[in-house]
């Protein structure tokens, strides 16, 4: 073939490309995020859960954390599962949530709707509310876990830059002497967010509307507050991030093998067949490379360490001292709740503390000021934030050495 003949194939052929990709093409404001609905704790789009597994790994610095598991008849006891549920739970998953609480386990369900099973099984039930809006305003009920200003969730599109209005599902209080008991989170006008209930020798938590732990909604920087606010109501030995549960199929797909599906969408069917063409192109015209490969860089690891200082980052370089603060405060009365079991509300907290971590009062006092001064509205400089992070470095090391 001479040399003229190949490059009018070669024409024809790219033009003939261009042809079929301008009929085929449809043109669309694609988002700079995928938010197809792909909830796993691995996945780092606006749906994926990625932020909420770092968060838990970071309270729980020192507890063994089980991404993805399975629920087993040997799971033990004083430990905490959280099972998100996109949709509906069948009654056998609720069942073996259910016998897990049985068994000296916390429990946390993520979801949107309170299953229908509970409703003749828990102790207490509530009547169920529908609303349409377009923010959610809600707080502790517990003092010690109340913020001083009630988190306000807001609805925003895709690109965080309009409000929109949505269906939201909460539990209607109907008698306040009744209901209080099993409150933990409720909004500003009297609906339950969260719930619980003692289930044998454990707690089974129910949290409704999921999207307040999926990616997204740590754009709005209040959410790192309340999702630790939710976690220091559990004092686990090991955590378990179960399985995120199936949501319903639609249609009948899966009656379907892959090409029959493909051969059944216009689209698919017509890209299918233009791959085909593309294949043949390159297997006629370019089956022999033409240059070295070009070597693919690794992907940067995101661990939870460089998650922390990446969010330490961000609010230290947007001079947001006080926030940094609130998460030390946070993270602090965790820790001594957790190893020495007093409560930050306690009379004598300063006092009883400082002979049970042989920790100087001197260096406590000057810790739990910077906190008081933090409910002042007191503005930290950068020397301040790194004093106090110094200081709090050096009561964790005292107490790792006793």
């Amino acid at each position: 073939m001479s040399r003229t003949k190949t490059v009018l194939i070669i024409v024809a052929g790219i033009l003939l490309l261009i042809s079929l990709i301008a009929l085929l093409m449809e043109f669309r404001e694609v988002s700079a995020h995928n938010w197809v609905q792909n909830y796993s704790f691995q996945n780092e789009e606006p749906k994926g859960l990625h932020i909420f597994k770092e968060l838990v790994d970071r309270f729980y610095d020192e507890v063994p954390l089980n991404v993805n598991s399975e629920i087993t008849d040997s799971a033990g006891s004083s430990n905490l599962f959280v099972q998100f549920v996109p949709n509906y739970m069948s009654d056998s998953l609720v069942n073996q949530l259910y016998n897990l609480a049985e068994t000296g386990n916390d429990v946390l369900i993520l979801t949107d709707r309170f299953n229908a099973y509970f409703t003749d099984t828990l102790p207490h039930s509530f009547d169920r509310e529908y609303r349409i809006d377009s923010s959610l305003t809600f707080n502790f009920t517990e003092d010690h876990l109340a913020a001083d200003t009630s988190f306000t969730f807001t609805f925003q599109n895709k690109e965080f830059d309009k409000t929109l209005t949505q269906p939201i599902r909460l539990l209607k209080v109907v008698d306040w002497e009744l209901d209080l008991p099993y409150i933990r989170a409720m909004t500003t006008d009297s609906s339950a967010l969260m719930v619980s209930y003692d289930v044998g020798d454990g707690r089974l938590f129910y949290h409704l509307h999921k999207d307040l732990f999926l990616n997204h909604a740590y754009h709005q920087n209040q959410m790192f507050d309340y999702t630790q606010r939710v976690l220091a109501h559990f004092n686990p030995e090991q955590i378990y991030l179960l399985n995120p549960a199936s949501v319903y199929s639609v249609g009948n797909f899966e009656n379907k093998n892959p090409l029959e599906f493909i051969m059944s969408q216009p689209a698919l069917k017509a890209a299918y067949f233009l791959l085909i063409f593309g294949v043949l192109l390159y297997v006629f015209f370019g089956g022999k490379r033409k240059q070295k490969i070009i070597p693919v860089l690794e992907r940067n690891e995101n661990t939870s360490l460089e998650y922390i200082e990446t969010v330490s980052q961000l609010f230290y370089q947007q001079d947001q001292h006080e926030k940094l603060v609130a998460h030390m405060r946070t993270i602090f009365y965790h820790k001594m709740l957790k190893k020495f079991y007093l409560s930050p509300d306690h009379p004598d907290y300063m006092q009883l503390l400082s002979k049970k971590s042989k920790i100087s009062i001197s260096e406590l006092r000057y810790v739990l000021q910077r906190f008081q001064e933090l409910d002042k509205s007191y503005r930290f400089t950068a020397d301040q934030l790194e004093s106090l992070n110094q200081r709090l470095e050096s009561i964790y090391k005292q107490i790792e050495v006793k």
